[in-house]
């Protein structure tokens, strides 16, 4: 047993179950896209997990929280078999670390750890595409940004079209 395989493991074989149901069962594709959606919480939520810890085990712990928010097809519960997350990583602004290290940075490691984690090929295969431009000012902007500053955006930067993606955003993972 390889503990590192079981989200590949997961996410084929729930891949493999959503279809068959799809298929034979004749499910509509409402259900079939919260089914991928929940699958892609779950592996979502177990990434960031992993990164978490093995931030803290370099770095210490943090306090404060941390968010993933879905938007696209993932916040509307709209997942297809091939569809990629739109993913917008948030930290606490207040939050604090244990090893002086600034917030934005400390938070940046766990969400690169978990993007790779997500989206980097393995010997067991890839989980996602992921996207991560979504996030305010774009693939220019830090790949964090803390809850002052997203809400900041939103109030009084963001373009239209980017505030009427939000309409379809849900937490991924918390």
């Amino acid at each position: 047993y390889d503990p590192e395989a079981a989200p590949y493991r997961l996410h084929t074989g729930e891949t493999l179950r959503i279809g068959m149901r799809d298929l034979f069962m004749g499910i509509d594709v409402f259900q079939v896209g919260r089914e991928l959606t929940v699958l892609a919480e779950v592996c979502v939520a177990h990434a960031v997990a992993a990164a978490r810890t093995r931030v803290a085990e370099r770095f210490g712990a943090a306090t404060g929280g941390f968010a993933v928010l879905g938007l696209g097809k993932m916040g509307g519960c709209e997942l297809g078999y091939g569809s990629d997350l739109d993913l917008v990583f948030v930290y606490d602004a207040t939050a604090k670390t244990e090893c002086g290290m600034a917030p934005s940075e400390y938070f940046a490691a766990v969400a690169s750890a978990a993007l790779r984690a997500l989206k980097e090929p393995t010997r067991y295969g890839t989980l996602y595409d992921i996207d991560a431009r979504l996030r305010p000012d774009g693939k220019k902007g830090l790949l964090v940004v803390s809850d002052a500053r997203l809400d900041e955006y939103y109030r009084h930067d963001a373009e239209a079209w980017e505030r009427l993606a939000l309409m379809k955003a849900r937490a991924a993972q918390q």
